[in-house]
């Protein structure tokens, strides 16, 4: 039988990384060390390692010989395939939601964007980003496709990982974002696909537009190389 304690441990490791990955506060190839967190945490190395491996199966993280983990950079491909992804499901999860959608569920979203612009205001963008996020992902919910619904969320960090490196270097973008959630509801309510699905693609779309072309893919290959130099050196020290 699984000790609870122990997949507590875990589960508060787990959950402790992930969070600083995707809040930047752990730099792409930044190292990853289990005897600090585990410190940090208060738990014991093992449950930290597991952690560690559970986020390198999901590409959060890898191994670097002779370094333990570091936090995965994403390449500008990862960041093209996540959007590619996006499109797909999101497009779909809106058009499903159409026919479930009530006064109660638009009030609801209208709910989340007042909110998000209060957050906006006060220069809270790791909150308001999260809170996007809950926005699109209550749309999949209202789409009653629970497969749907569950891809989406397992992209969420993933997508909130991308949010994060790019308004953290232009701030305006979490303002587009609003503007686009805005017309994403006004879609809604009028409750013609099209309008919807052009809605959607526009903000999907928008958001690709903003983070490549704009040094973003300098900022995620930048890390990879500095990650790899040190095992350049350790070599250079084994031909002397």
């Amino acid at each position: 039988m699984a000790n609870p304690r122990k997949n507590s441990s875990q589960d508060k490791a787990y959950s402790h990384i992930k969070d600083e990955i995707v809040s930047l506060s752990a730099k792409p190839g930044s190292p990853l060390r289990a005897q600090e967190i585990a410190a940090h945490l208060d738990v014991s190395r093992t449950p930290v390692r597991e952690a560690l491996s559970r986020l390198e199966q999901e590409g959060f993280v890898m191994r670097q010989d002779g370094w333990g983990y570091v936090v995965r950079p994403m390449t500008p491909q990862d960041i093209l395939n996540l959007f590619t992804v996006r499109e797909s499901l999101e497009v779909q999860a809106a058009l499903e939601a159409l026919p479930h959608l009530n006064g109660a569920v638009l009030s609801a979203l209208a709910v989340k964007l007042e909110k998000a612009a209060r957050l906006l205001k006060q220069e809270r963008y790791a909150v308001f980003r999260a809170l996007s996020r809950e926005f699109h992902l209550s749309i999949a919910a209202a789409s009653h496709n629970e497969l749907l619904y569950r891809l989406l969320a397992t992209a969420r960090d993933r997508i909130l990982l991308v949010g994060a490196m790019h308004q953290d270097m232009r701030s305006s973008r979490a303002r587009e974002v609003q503007a686009e959630n805005t017309k994403i509801l006004k879609a809604l309510r009028s409750g013609d696909p099209e309008l919807v699905k052009d809605a959607v693609l526009a903000h999907i779309r928008a958001s690709r537009a903003s983070i490549l072309p704009a040094g973003i893919v300098n900022a995620v290959d930048e890390p990879a190389v500095q990650a790899r130099k040190p095992a350049a050196k350790r070599a250079t020290r084994r031909r002397r």
